[in-house]
């Protein structure tokens, strides 16, 4: 299809765990995981794979170099000099910054969540617009050490996209599965590398694929390509029904094509023939106007093939053909041999981009991300966090901010349901029971417990006589149809207060630090400009929903 220029739709299948993409980061992690202050040559077997990795761009002359110097120099020598050590005291800037990068996560990876981790490798750090909850996150940052890891340029570069939309967003696909895939596992433990290389493991040794299922579009007016199944209760103008070879159509005739681990000796009992009759007939029937069936002579082992047992038609003799004059016998006779490194053809980068946008509602988190300039390249920072979403932990900032939301949340909810505030103790329980929940590590769990409770208290002996039952909390706008121009706006608002009067006052709760009255530094004033724009997208919500 490429080939001849056709736009296609179609969805692609991929084992995540065989891509190259992840299977670097999946070997990254086990180095990390199997160094070991009392063994520093135990990941050694790994470096050269990780060395060659394309995104390092470290030349093989410089892998030899390192290699030779690590042998032991002489037969009295009991062991190996660790590769990390021969990097670090190597004469090259590139190769000593990518060692104290890996020596430093291995430390870090004995206590911080694996999705921390996970953002380091990938080098995969959004800027973030100031929201007043992520101070702290925005400022740690900006300490942390120059070395960024190439992964994401080489990847997910604005070149890469550019040039290569298809593979772009199938390498993202991919990544946001796996640790998608990697959250649900163990739910609500917090998981580290260790865990990562044991989710792996188990899934590799179980032979259980991880697969992706990831949809590509070519054009708004592109050919569909699709199983059998996938096409049931659809209806086209024109069908092509390929390969109507009874080993395809027929499970008597090929083998089961469910997938199992090999661990489980399960046979799965074949269905009857009805069943694969009634799969063909869904096939056929979903042409409106022109049905077109092919088959072959012989199979790629130069057997002979037989045609499905459900059609009886025979051969089409020269004369049958003659005698139909849409049968056009020229496209049969060319061969074409696909070539799989042809670029992907798109017809229209609008309708290659445009299931991003499918039911998109913009909100002011959103707004303001496209508008940061502070922090980072806004609309660039929008289409990767907002539209394709490229995976990133929340930051321990936000975590804190969400269980301090829930927390008065449930202050007016209690308030609503009983008629009564709970208690300051209630209150604070709350909090503390949500924020246990969370994936950190014991130092930070530690450190924002004690600073919730003391936050909490405060609020409360100063706020509490301001709740009524009459306010609204976490008001979500999502299906309130807020359409200005052509924007379909949406928002969640903290609390709401509606007055006797029937005017409404807008709270949102901010965690981060207060801005000073003088002597505001950039941050401030880029964080008190978010804060207006916010105040104004609520504005618009409340007033067109």
């Amino acid at each position: 299809m490429h080939h001849y220029n056709v736009p296609i739709v179609y969805e692609k299948q991929q084992n995540v765990l065989a891509t190259p993409h992840i299977h670097q980061l999946i070997s990254i992690c086990k180095l990390l995981d199997v160094i070991d202050k009392n063994n520093p040559s135990a990941g050694d077997y790994l470096m050269p794979e990780i060395l060659s990795y394309p995104f390092w761009n470290v030349s093989p002359k410089i892998i030899w170099e390192i290699s030779l110097l690590a042998r032991p120099k002489n037969q009295n020598s009991i062991s190996d000099t660790p590769w990390l050590s021969v990097m670090i005291d190597l004469k090259d800037k590139k190769i000593n910054n990518i060692a104290n990068f890996l020596i430093a996560l291995s430390s870090r990876a004995r206590y911080e969540p694996v999705e921390y981790i996970l953002e380091s490798i990938i080098g995969a750090h959004i800027p973030l617009a100031p929201d007043g909850d992520n101070d702290e996150y925005i400022e740690e940052k900006k300490e942390e050490t120059p070395f960024v890891s190439p992964y994401k340029e080489y990847y997910f570069s604005k070149k890469k996209l550019e040039n290569n939309k298809p593979e772009y967003l199938r390498f993202l696909s991919g990544l946001k599965f796996f640790i998608n895939s990697l959250r649900n596992y163990k739910s609500q433990s917090l998981l580290k590398v260790s865990d990562l290389v044991t989710f792996v493991d188990t899934h590799e040794n179980s032979d259980i694929l991880l697969n992706d299922t990831s949809p590509f579009t070519g054009a708004d007016n592109a050919v569909k390509l699709m199983s059998a199944h996938k096409s049931k209760g659809l209806e086209f103008d024109t069908v092509f029904l390929l390969s109507c070879q009874d080993e395809n159509w027929s499970k008597s005739g090929r083998k089961n094509k469910i997938r199992l681990p090999e661990n489980l000796p399960i046979d799965v009992g074949s269905d009857e023939s009805d069943d694969d009759l009634r799969l063909f007939y869904v096939a056929l029937t979903r042409a409106k106007s022109h049905l077109y069936l092919s088959t072959y002579s012989y199979n790629d082992d130069g057997k002979e093939a037989v045609e499905v047992k459900f059609l009886n038609i025979g051969k089409i003799s020269d004369a049958d053909t003659k005698e139909d004059k849409n049968f056009d016998t020229s496209s049969i006779l060319e061969t074409v041999t696909p070539n799989y490194s042809d670029p992907v053809y798109i017809e229209s980068e609008k309708a290659f981009l445009s299931p991003l946008v499918e039911n998109y509602k913009l909100s002011p988190t959103h707004y303001n991300n496209y508008l940061n300039l502070v922090y980072g390249d806004g609309p660039r920072t929008f289409f990767e966090q907002n539209l394709v979403r490229f995976p990133q932990p929340m930051s321990i900032s936000n975590i804190f901010g969400s269980s301090m939301h829930k927390a008065i949340e449930s202050l007016t909810i209690g308030y609503k349901n009983t008629n009564t505030i709970p208690s300051k103790k209630e209150f604070i329980d709350f909090f503390k029971k949500d924020f246990s929940k969370k994936r950190i590590s014991e130092l930070d769990l530690e450190k924002y417990l004690k600073r919730g409770e003391d936050a909490l208290s405060v609020f409360y002996e100063q706020k509490n006589k301001d709740f009524s039952p009459n306010n609204k909390s976490e008001v979500d706008f999502s299906n309130e149809g807020v359409i200005i121009d052509v924007a379909h706006i949406t928002g969640k608002i903290d609390l709401l207060s509606i007055e006797k009067d029937s005017s409404v006052d807008v709270y949102d709760f901010k965690t981060g630090k207060p801005i000073p009255e003088k002597n505001k530094s950039d941050h401030d004033k880029a964080k008190e400009w978010n804060f207006k724009n916010q105040i104004i997208f609520y504005k618009l919500l409340l007033e067109n929903s």
